[in-house]
């Protein structure tokens, strides 16, 4: 399975990365607020210098107040710094200020965090590998029910890293992981269904899986639904992709499909 990129996540919703229920803008009664070291403040103001709200964006002041309020425990402040410091962005990149303030986000409840802190741990980045630390903070993220955690355990299950290897788990949660809203699900499970992991191998099930992931990113699928297509007789075609249109239908809302 190929590597699940570590998730970056500054400009998600503001409502979904920090529980406030209106987002912030730049104003000089929040810059008062903030330097008068309050947590919240602190966080807002930074936000409105990343994203430039209400004024101009601004990484290295965005960076300043998100390490002050990273340091009074704010989790999505402690989670963000952690991808500053992995991107380099307004502060030189360290892999090793990643991934502790990723450690401090993840204990705290932080769920993206958590998904971070296992590939981490997986692949050595500002620390050494570690199997079962890698797995178990990814199956924290999996206990949370945490979509993109779906897929890195799955990696897990195929590999054998950090848990006994096991294929038909591998394939249960990159199904899991699709269904519950993960659309880079559908590539993987064209994969499992094309070669046999987990499942039995079988062509209609993944050109119609790839059909899907289609929607998402043709260039990886293109190639891969030309040689299926040869495979299966016309009538299955067509049922593939009445199937998939199906899918559209029923997720265009949820995926903003046109």
């Amino acid at each position: 399975m190929r590597r699940i990129v570590i998730i970056f996540l500054i400009v998600i919703a503001w409502g979904i990365l920090s529980g406030f229920e209106i987002a912030p803008s730049f104003s000089p009664e929040l810059l008062k607020e903030a330097q008068a070291k309050n947590p919240e403040a602190m966080y807002k103001l930074a936000l409105c210098y990343h994203q430039g709200m209400g004024t101009t964006v601004n990484y290295k002041e965005a960076f300043y107040w998100f390490k002050k309020a990273a340091k009074k425990k704010i989790p999505e402040a402690q989670f963000i710094l952690s991808n500053y410091y992995d991107a380099g962005r307004g502060v030189k990149r360290s892999t090793l200020d990643s991934f502790q303030w990723c450690k401090k986000a993840a204990e705290q409840g932080h769920v993206p965090a958590m998904v971070n802190l296992g590939s981490k741990y997986k692949w050595g980045e500002g620390v050494l590998r570690n199997p079962q630390k890698a797995f178990y903070w990814t199956s924290k993220a999996v206990e949370a029910k945490s979509t993109l955690a779906y897929l890195n355990i799955a990696s897990h299950y195929i590999e054998g890293y950090g848990v006994e290897k096991n294929e038909q788990e591998a394939f249960r949660y990159v199904m899991l992981a699709f269904t519950s809203g993960e659309p880079m699900g559908a590539y993987i499970l064209g994969d499992y269904f094309n070669i046999g992991i987990g499942t039995k191998k079988d062509a209609f099930q993944a050109y119609y899986y790839y059909l899907i992931a289609a929607i998402f990113d043709k260039n990886h699928t293109q190639v891969k639904l030309d040689l299926l297509r040869r495979e299966l007789s016309a009538e299955q075609v067509k049922e593939a992709e009445q199937k998939r249109d199906g899918w559209v239908e029923e997720n265009r809302l949820k995926y903003n499909l046109e």
